[in-house]
């Protein structure tokens, strides 16, 4: 299968988004406000 390289890298980066926004949502979700928010701005 061909994949375009801009379509594959607006995947890739939409991947690793999710991937970071769960990690921190999972790790930070009890603690402070700002943690919280610096996560979710990503």
């Amino acid at each position: 299968m061909i994949v375009a390289t801009g379509d594959y890298h607006v995947l890739t980066d939409i991947l690793v988004i999710l991937e970071r926004w769960t990690i921190c949502h999972r790790r930070y979700h009890h603690c402070a406000t700002s943690l919280r928010l610096k996560c979710t701005e990503l």
